[in-house]
């Protein structure tokens, strides 16, 4: 009975892997990313127009905050945001409906 509720946790993590997957590869055809990102790593051969995910992934991971910083009011800021404050509720001891 165990390993049955840990294959919901399973599903749900292999779900939003390939889903963030899939937006890697997506902004690495996506041309004004992938200018960014190709001042970010040298590339031994280059395509005009697209990086590879591995680009992408570095890119991100030196820039995400940034790039959150720069957009206050994007959809995925304010999530953090509100993560962040019901996080806080929970840390005082405050139950957060």
């Amino acid at each position: 009975m165990c390993w049955q509720n840990m294959i919901a946790p399973c599903m749900t993590h292999l779900f939003f892997s390939c889903v963030a997957m899939g937006l890697v590869q997506m902004m690495a055809l996506t041309p004004s990313i992938a200018e960014q990102a190709k001042k970010a790593r040298y590339l031994r051969t280059q395509t005009p127009g697209k990086v590879s995910e591995a680009t992408i992934l570095s890119y991100l991971a030196k820039n995400f905050y940034r790039l959150l910083l720069f957009r206050p009011d994007s959809g995925l800021s304010g999530i953090i945001r509100q993560a962040q404050r019901e996080g806080d509720g929970d840390e005082a001891g405050n139950e957060v409906a």
